[in-house]
């Protein structure tokens, strides 16, 4: 009987439309690939970061702590989230949590609103990480295994993307905070 219930509480997709399917599997490889960006940036530009706002190494590693950790306290509760409010919905609201959180970053006054931005892309990552697959799941029940890696894949590709592309801009005397924009816009 209680599976039954289990069953029946499942969340589907809204329609069995191929190119719906293909829309949110471009939505979930975008959003794996954007978050890989947005978790790279920083540190990529984290020489002229800490130049410009005169950090310690223990405020920058203080940075980049807060992402994970509170992508770590955050996890159990999105997934809970997710079945009662829906995936679709939390992961729209994990991308404009992404695009506002780099916003704030790259336009930040001060170490606390570098701090606060950090904690911004945690809240996202929590989200993005604990929907991208379910949802995947709910769209492919049936050969799950290719369609997740190629989901995984794509936070590879904007991992090397940025390192690269990132990489190759700050090296030619390109300004860290301007190197936030195609993720923002991405994410958005």
């Amino acid at each position: 009987m209680l599976s039954r219930e289990i069953d029946k509480r499942k969340l589907r997709p809204h329609t069995n439309s191929g190119a719906a399917k293909y829309r949110l599997l471009a939505c979930s490889g975008l959003a794996h690939a954007a978050l890989a960006s947005g978790c790279v940036l920083p540190a990529i530009g984290l020489v002229q970061i800490q130049a410009r706002f005169k950090l310690s190494d223990a405020e920058c590693g203080l940075l980049f702590a807060a992402i994970p950790t509170v992508t770590l306290v955050l996890l159990p509760i999105i997934g809970l989230l997710g079945e009662r409010w829906g995936k679709q919905r939390l992961l729209v609201l994990g991308l404009g949590l992404l695009s506002l959180g780099l916003a704030i970053f790259r336009s930040a006054a001060d170490f606390s609103l570098l701090l606060m931005s950090c904690m911004i892309v945690g809240i996202s990552s929590s989200i993005i990480d604990a929907l991208v697959s379910p949802l995947v799941i709910d769209l492919y029940p049936v050969r799950t295994a290719p369609v997740m890696n190629m989901i995984h894949a794509c936070f590879q590709i904007g991992l090397v993307i940025t390192a690269v592309g990132g990489g190759a801009y700050l090296a030619y005397q390109g300004e860290w905070s301007q190197a936030f924009w195609p993720v923002i816009i991405l994410a958005a």
